[in-house]
């Protein structure tokens, strides 16, 4: 096989994908006991904190892991 019919067949990965996993659940870890912080999720390549109020915006990183970090104010969130 020729090098460039070689080079079409090889998959395409990005070794600089971050694990948005793995970041979620050490945010969990670090973030989660922070009074006010709801939640957290997995935006498009951002890390979402959703916290109670917009103060806490201060408390809270830009950037965690290389990941931008989208703080969503929600409110208080209380189960029913």
């Amino acid at each position: 096989m020729e090098r460039a019919q070689m080079q079409q067949h090889q998959p395409t990965t990005n070794a600089e994908e971050p694990d948005m996993r793995a970041i979620k659940a050490e945010a969990k870890t670090r973030f989660g006991n922070l009074s006010g912080v709801q939640g957290f999720g997995v935006g498009d390549h951002t890390l979402r904190i959703y916290v109670s109020n917009s103060g806490l915006r201060n408390k809270l990183p830009t950037r965690f892991h290389g990941v931008p970090i989208d703080v969503v104010v929600t409110g208080e969130i209380v189960a029913r």
